[in-house]
């Protein structure tokens, strides 16, 4: 049965291809717009440090189905789930009057693990996002 498939090579280090998982967070607050620029930005960070170094992942989109079916605090603790799997995370957008995004700041750093505020500060050529992207 092993050679069947020899030709599929399995990576078993920390994260797989990648050299850093990256978590992007950014205010959300029930707003599409705000989910969109979210997603544009981890498009943009692929872009800008190559797709083949890090993943780039947040919470707004793994878990904002759930938003009217949660508690604040349950929805904080699944997106503080996610980044503690994390190495890095990279804060986006405009969130100084966002709980959730700061109280992830807060996280990560009790955790270790390195936060860069304002990302996305120079991502696009206007700021913070042409609306042609959106």
């Amino acid at each position: 049965m092993d050679s069947i498939r020899e030709d599929i090579k399995i990576d078993h280090s920390k994260h797989g291809q990648y050299d850093k998982i990256v978590y992007v967070a950014g205010k959300f607050q029930n707003q599409e717009a705000n989910k969109k620029y979210i997603e544009l930005c981890c498009k943009k960070f692929r872009e800008k440090y190559g797709s083949s170094h890090n993943l780039y992942i947040n919470g707004v989109s793994q878990f904002s189905y759930l938003y009217n079916e949660t508690t604040m605090q349950e929805g904080i603790a699944m997106c503080v789930g996610l980044l503690s799997m994390c190495d890095e995370v990279f804060c986006v957008g405009d969130y100084d009057d966002s709980i959730g995004t700061n109280c992830e700041i807060v996280a990560a750093r009790l955790m270790g693990i390195p936060v860069k505020e304002h990302a996305d500060k120079g991502l696009f050529d206007e700021s913070p996002v042409s609306k042609k992207e959106l």
